[in-house]
């Protein structure tokens, strides 16, 4: 069986929950949907390094816990 991957745009669906779509979030989004493991904020924050995405720790806990909501 293969797996189809579902691309959206996560601008339109962060404006849908009425969530500006700051670069971070979208990031965050990105990583969040092709990631097949367990991750943790450093991890987050390590690839929004890698991407020139500026933010730091406390951005990720907070974007996680907005998503949660």
């Amino acid at each position: 069986m293969t797996q189809v991957k579902i691309k959206h745009d996560c601008k339109l669906e962060l404006n849908d929950v009425a969530l500006r779509a700051t670069p971070a979030r979208i990031a965050v989004m990105k990583f969040l949907e092709n990631t097949t493991t367990p991750v943790d904020v450093q991890m987050i924050k390590n690839y929004l390094d890698k991407q020139n995405v500026s933010s730091d720790a406390a951005t990720v806990f907070r974007i996680m816990n907005i998503f949660t909501e």
